[in-house]
């Protein structure tokens, strides 16, 4: 597909190649969208069918027909463009060089997945997410997704609209999704346990009070981890995307309410409220974050303005998801002390990363022009 091209940092008599540009880049991110979509109905099927104890399922044939789609439209690009005369390696797309070697992970984490289910079967809640092959076909999805968002990196002079930037926001909002499945067991969209339905039960046949004090903790415990790494993950993610381009209005929209969505879907019947609320969450959020980064412009030389929208954009998502549990969840059973310390973690999480992006001290950070 012979796309739109913008500069790249290379010379393009090294680079360029015949297949590949912002057309090819929309085709890779909608099949990989297909992909990961699978992916998550999977889980899905996981999460409501636990007896699963075969490989051969309808889910799995979903999941590995789409990666067939994306291996073989990537894999199509680079033995069109050898055809004109590039060497193999040239002949992949800029940006693509990972996405290959993404896709060799997964097809060997896909054969260590057979074997490992059919000698010791079917892992179960958090060992599935932990278990060698899963962990090899999660890094493979990552690095294959993400090549559009690379080969984004590699332009210059993109104007800020949608139809150049929905490839990079697609690429963008999947690799979330990904590293937001692997770890779902630390998820606040995943599992409420700040609603009241989650609140460990005094009733409970054969729970002493010095047990229920141990499950009190341990929930709460979990829940506020989940806020403080969703929050790392998020904005490691954004943070350098908000910092390289001023992203057209909606483009966080699109990725939080993306990521939100599959995880909400998955996991809908582990949630107080349903997947609806949770989505209307992401999608209010998003459409804050948009504005406000429309405002403080955090492209910009201006230091100050990205530690604001780092620390604004996971508070607002979290404000926002305990407002969705109090008045469509049943309630927060939670301490106002620990709620609110939730909200604010998250919020300090982005603001801490934003140091990693621009050093103390540094009065114009990097904005990767």
């Amino acid at each position: 597909m012979r796309g739109t091209t913008y500069a790249t940092r290379e010379s393009a008599t090294k680079t360029a190649t015949r297949v590949g540009g912002l057309g090819f880049d929309l085709l890779f991110a909608i099949l990989s969208t297909v992909f990961v979509a699978g992916i998550y109905l999977d889980g899905w099927a996981h999460v409501n069918t636990p007896a699963l104890e075969t490989f051969f399922t309808p889910w799995h044939t979903v999941l590995y027909t789409g990666f067939l789609a994306v291996a073989i439209s990537l894999m199509t690009a680079v033995w069109l463009n050898h055809r004109q005369g590039l060497s193999w390696r040239s002949a992949i797309p800029v940006g693509y060089g990972l996405s290959v070697l993404g896709m060799f992970m997964f097809a060997i984490g896909g054969a260590g997945d057979l074997a490992w289910h059919e000698t010791l079967g079917i892992e179960a809640d958090v060992a599935a997410l932990l278990s060698p092959p899963h962990l090899l076909l999660g890094t493979g999805v990552a690095l294959t997704v993400s090549g559009p968002l690379r080969a984004a990196w590699r332009r210059t002079g993109i104007p800020s609209l949608w139809r150049t930037h929905l490839p990079m926001l697609l690429s963008l909002g999947l690799l979330l999704a990904i590293l937001t499945f692997l770890t779902q067991y630390a998820n606040p969209f995943a599992t409420t346990w700040a609603a009241a339905r989650f609140r460990p039960d005094p009733n409970t046949a054969g729970v002493t009070e010095q047990v229920l004090t141990r499950m009190t903790r341990v929930q709460q415990a979990l829940g506020v981890t989940g806020f403080l790494l969703q929050a790392g993950i998020l904005m490691g993610l954004l943070l350098p995307v908000i910092r390289r381009w001023t992203l057209p209005i909606g483009g966080i929209t699109l990725i939080l309410t993306l990521n939100v969505a599959l995880i909400a879907f998955m996991r809908g019947r582990l949630t107080a409220t349903g997947p609806l609320p949770l989505i209307a969450v992401a999608l209010l959020a998003g459409i804050a974050a948009d504005l406000l980064c429309r405002v403080l412009r955090p492209a910009s030389d201006a230091t100050r303005n990205v530690r604001i929208v780092a620390f604004a954009i996971p508070a607002l998502l979290y404000g926002l998801y305990f407002a969705a549990l109090q008045l469509m969840g049943g309630g927060v059973w939670w301490t106002l002390p620990l709620w609110s310390g939730s909200i604010m973690l998250g919020g300090i999480a982005g603001w801490l990363l934003s140091f990693v992006l621009i050093p103390v001290g540094t009065t114009e950070g990097p904005k990767f022009r």
